[in-house]
């Protein structure tokens, strides 16, 4: 018999399954291989579970990392303040004291005049707060100058030498 033959005769045979089909008990036995679909399902839903507590996880963890954060925040904002009013308090009292101090002393160098003391002695800090903030508008301003001038001059070096090109 040819090759063509022995084919045709081997699918006309009675129990002897035609080329490229597997007997029954193989295709059982690759089903059986085969996962179960609702398994599947099942590992994939527990799989599932188990990320989502993962991640609920870390965002509690994200969020007591920023309530902390925010608590010393808060903690080092009140501290500041408590001890900016404490600074301002001191430097009032010391500011206080020496006016006090010094109106005494005009006084005494007035004839014992107490109101001519505290006069003096006022006018006398009001020209120093005046004197130190006039001064530091001057600062300033000269030190704005001279930014200005620098920039300016860069600008201007930079057009002549762009002219000359």
């Amino acid at each position: 018999m040819s090759g063509g033959e022995d084919d045709a005769a081997r699918e006309n045979r009675p129990g002897v399954p035609p080329p490229g089909d597997a007997p029954d008990e193989e295709r059982r036995d690759r089903a059986s291989e085969r996962p179960d679909p609702g398994e599947t399902l099942g590992r994939i839903l527990i799989e599932a579970r188990s990320v989502g507590r993962d991640v609920i996880g870390l965002v509690r963890v994200a969020l007591d990392r920023a309530r902390l954060g925010a608590r010393s925040g808060v903690f080092r904002l009140v501290l500041l303040a408590w001890l900016g009013i404490a600074g301002a308090a001191a430097t009032v009292i010391s500011v206080y004291f020496v006016v006090q101090g010094l109106a005494g002393w005009v006084a005494e160098a007035c004839g014992g005049r107490t109101w001519a003391g505290r006069m003096a002695a006022g006018v006398l800090v009001l020209a120093a707060i005046g004197l130190a903030f006039g001064l530091q508008r001057g600062r300033a301003r000269r030190a704005e100058l001279r930014r200005l001038e620098a920039r300016y001059g860069e600008r201007e070096r930079a057009s002549q030498r762009g002219e000359g090109e």
